[in-house]
């Protein structure tokens, strides 16, 4: 709370800019006791949790063209963006609830819960294939279950409690990483452990994992930090970079190029 006197909290506001001028298009806001998480789009509409108190979060889908909103789902919010898939938007929350949500209304299409779970629930934001979903939680738990009617597939206990790391799938495995730095890849149709990768030492991810050319590319948090390169299919390690802080951020890959954030600096290596 704000004391009498006291200066008055900025807003917290999700910009839309001009990608080439920067000039301002919109702007939605929250107050200062608010909440606003990361947005995602599907070239229509953005969508992002979003709470005016922190009591009452939900997720919002905003038009594209002015920020208008157009629907909200009440929800305990997720520490990860949701994904769009094919007019979908899949995400957790904090109550370690799955929703799958239909993109254009927000009208509910799947809701699978799991109980007993951590402080974040499913904090990454799920991998979505044809007929899958992907999700990692707060307790250690990687599930798989049918996108159509969110019934469970099959569920893989992992050594870490915590699942942080966005799931990236390849033609037959899913890899995430761990909070106790380990990197895994299950079988896509069983869940059965394919590799764990120990990235040893203080490690543990937040970076989700982006895989190119058989190799995943995963940063490590904790410092002192490294960009790690391991083959997809052996979980060997090819290479190891070292930059220094902890990385939060994910890595991106355009051509012959690994793009990644740490704090206060950009990075861009050539693979």
């Amino acid at each position: 709370s704000i004391g009498a006197g006291a200066p008055e909290q900025p807003a917290q506001s999700l910009w839309a800019l001009d990608i080439r001028s920067g000039a301002e298009i919109w702007t939605a806001s929250v107050p200062a006791n608010g909440l606003l998480g990361h947005p995602t789009t599907d070239g229509e509409r953005v969508y992002v949790w979003m709470a005016d108190e922190v009591s009452d979060p939900s997720l919002r889908a905003l038009d594209l063209r002015d920020g208008t909103e157009l629907w909200r789902v009440e929800s305990e919010m997720s520490a990860g963006p949701p994904r769009v898939a094919d007019g979908e938007i899949w995400t957790g929350n904090q109550d370690g609830v799955l929703l799958g949500l239909d993109a254009a209304t927000g009208r509910q299409l799947v809701r699978f819960e799991e109980v007993g779970l951590g402080t974040f629930g499913i904090a990454a934001r799920p991998a979505v294939t044809d007929d899958r979903v992907f999700f990692g939680n707060d307790s250690g738990t990687f599930t798989s279950i049918n996108r159509a009617n969110g019934e469970k597939i099959w569920s893989f206990a992992a050594e870490s409690p915590n699942l942080p790391s966005s799931p990236v799938i390849t033609d037959d495995a899913v890899i995430f990483g761990s909070f106790d730095g380990g990197v895994y890849a299950l079988d896509t149709n069983t869940g059965d452990l394919r590799w764990r990768h120990d990235a040893g030492g203080n490690s543990g991810f937040l970076s989700s994992a982006v895989v190119a050319d058989g190799v995943v590319y995963i940063a490590e948090f904790f410092q002192p930090a490294s960009i790690l390169a391991i083959d997809v299919i052996t979980g060997q390690r090819i290479w190891e970079l070292p930059i220094g802080d902890g990385i939060p951020a994910s890595p991106y890959i355009d051509g012959d190029t690994l793009y990644i954030q740490t704090p206060g600096q950009f990075w861009a290596i050539a693979l």
